[in-house]
């Protein structure tokens, strides 16, 4: 409730970092809800609400574009481990492919974010890896995939 007042008061900036901040808190509540409680269901719907603000303030005037995108990148990969840790390769692998999108438009924002191009690096290590544990062409077709690079 807090930060639905909050998101309300003030400027574009002001209405941006709020969003975001609120994004951050519920994609971390996700992240506790899974790891603590294995609630996939709740943790999906808060993941799911936290990435819709991120869009929201994406489409805002921020001068900090690059946060958005690498807290956005963050929520997706934690989504994606959370699969992974699920046993569901190929939903983590769908939602890695969408981390390495938001870490890479971030670095477009700022090419010095080097936060942004470390976790881009664990992504690709991520996708290799799931491609590691289920090789064979009968996965890779059904699941479409390609690994991501610039």
């Amino acid at each position: 409730k807090k930060y639905k007042t909050a998101v309300s008061l003030g400027g574009s900036t002001n209405v941006c970092s709020n969003l975001i901040g609120w994004a951050v808190v519920q994609a971390k509540y996700a992240r506790m809800l899974y790891e603590t409680k294995k609630n996939i269901i709740e943790a999906e719907n808060l993941y799911e609400e936290a990435s819709e603000k991120y869009f929201q303030v994406s489409l805002l005037e921020y001068e900090e574009k690059h946060e958005i995108y690498f807290n956005w990148g963050n929520l997706m990969f934690r989504r994606a481990l959370m699969y992974l840790d699920s046993k569901k390769l190929g939903k983590s692998y769908k939602y890695l492919c969408n981390s390495s999108e938001r870490y890479l438009t971030a670095i477009d924002y700022n090419s010095n974010h080097s936060d942004s191009l470390y976790n881009w690096g664990k992504v690709l290590y991520s996708q290799v890896d799931i491609l590691i544990r289920k090789s064979g062409s009968k996965f890779f077709k059904k699941h479409k995939m390609k690994v991501m690079f610039a």
